[in-house]
C-alpha cells in the first residue's frame, strides 16, 4: 500500500497535507518561525513535483512552481491556525481544568 505518491503530491490537497505534516514534525528541531519552515518545504515539494513528476524544464514552469509554493504555504499555515490549533486549545483547556477558559 502506498500512502504518499507523486500523483498524490501533484494535487493541491496532497502537497498541502505533506507540507503541513512535515512542518509540524520539523518545527521542534529548528529554532525559526514555523511559517518559514512551511515556505521552504512548500518550495521543495512544488519544485520536486515539477522535476520528478511533470519532468518540466521550462523557466515558466519553475516560476509557476514558486507561485504555487506560496499558495501551499498559505494553505498549510492557515489550515493549522484555523483548524488544528483551536482543537488543541480546546483539548488542553479541558484536560487542564475548566472547559472553554
Amino acid at each position: 500500500m502506498e500512502n504518499i505518491t507523486w500523483e498524490f503530491l501533484a494535487t493541491f490537497a496532497g502537497a498541502t497535507t505533506a507540507v503541513t505534516i512535515l512542518t509540524q514534525g520539523l518545527k521542534k528541531f529548528f529554532p525559526v518561525d514555523p511559517k518559514w519552515i512551511a515556505l521552504f518545504l512548500a518550495l521543495a515539494v512544488s519544485f520536486g513535483v515539477q522535476v520528478f513528476y511533470h519532468m518540466a524544464n521550462a523557466p515558466a514552469d519553475y516560476i509557476m512552481s514558486a507561485f504555487n509554493a506560496l499558495w501551499l504555504t498559505l494553505a498549510s499555515v492557515g489550515g493549522f491556525e484555523c483548524v488544528l490549533k483551536p482543537i488543541k486549545k480546546c483539548i488542553d483547556s479541558y484536560r487542564y481544568g475548566g472547559y472553554g477558559k
